[in-house]
Parts: C-alpha cells; sequence; structure tokens
C-alpha cells in the first residue's frame, strides 16, 4: 500500500545551528535581530492557539548537567507564571533531540485570564542548550501534541 507523505515545510536556521520540518498551516518568525532571546517563534494563526518557541543559548560552564538547566527552567516557569501548577515533573526519558539527553516536563498557566497548557524541553549541546517551548489553551494542547512532537522529533542539530 503506497501511502503519500505529506511534505512539512522545514525551518533552516540562518546561523546553520539546527532546522525542524514545521506543521502545515503554522507561521515560522525567525530572530529578528541579533539582540533577539529567541531564534525561533511558530504559531498556528489564525486561530492562534499554539505556539512555539526556540532558543539556542551558550553556556558559561560546559559542566553544568542537563538536570541543572531543566531545575533552572522549571525555577524561572514557577515563579514567572500566573497559576502555575506542574502536571508532570521533569523527565529525561520521553524525548530525544538529535541523540542527546534531553529533560522536559508539562505545567499548567494563566495568561490574560486564559488557561493554558505547556511543555518546555531542554536539551545540551557543544557547550549551548536548547529551550523550547509549547504552548496552547488548556482544551487544544493535546490536540496539537502530535504534531508539536513529529516536529521535535524532527529537530536536527548542527554540531
Amino acid at each position: 500500500m503506497n501511502q503519500n507523505k505529506v511534505q512539512l515545510p522545514t525551518f533552516i536556521d540562518p546561523e546553520g545551528r539546527f532546522t525542524l520540518h514545521y506543521p502545515l498551516g503554522w507561521n515560522a518568525v525567525p530572530k529578528e535581530n541579533s539582540f533577539s532571546s529567541l531564534d525561533l517563534s511558530l504559531n498556528n494563526l489564525p486561530s492562534g492557539s499554539g505556539v512555539v518557541t526556540l532558543a539556542i543559548t551558550d553556556l558559561e560552564s560546559s559542566t553544568l548537567p542537563i538536570e541543572s538547566l531543566v531545575a533552572m527552567d522549571l525555577n524561572a516557569e514557577t515563579n514567572g507564571r500566573n497559576n502555575f501548577h506542574l502536571i508532570e515533573n521533569p523527565t529525561y526519558q520521553k524525548y530525544n533531540i538529535s541523540g542527546y539527553k534531553t529533560g522536559s516536563f508539562n505545567y499548567t498557566f494563566e495568561s490574560s485570564g486564559e488557561q493554558k497548557a505547556a511543555l518546555d524541553i531542554i536539551t545540551k549541546f557543544n557547550n549551548r542548550f536548547l529551550l523550547l517551548i509549547y504552548h496552547a489553551n488548556q482544551n487544544d494542547f493535546d490536540k496539537y501534541l502530535p504534531e508539536i512532537n513529529r516536529m521535535i522529533d524532527s529537530i536536527r542539530l548542527k554540531v
């Protein structure tokens, strides 16, 4: 049986650090300038419920373990989000990005009076770390998660 696979759009980082395939109908917005902390934003306009951000940051210490990076991100989310509630404790087995150990956790929070659900994924590679955050309205989170998981599986880091 021959199944036609849909060719997904590909984002190629202008700095050559990563590539990924993203869902059809989503908009990819690359880093605006050298001062931007985000390397990529993806959203599914016009519905606007789902948003993915990705940032790659240089590490000051190459000895910092992935568990410490996840703990720092969890602390930042806990203190920076209204009505933060951890849904899934950090795990290190769920995702794999280009063969690198990856930590992730799920949580909910409130933004502009709406309940949101989110997934943070962190991986460390070559004295850098990648932080990917997916969030959506709580009612839409699971609907988009299969597409987000395919996108995560498609990430290729250039080392």
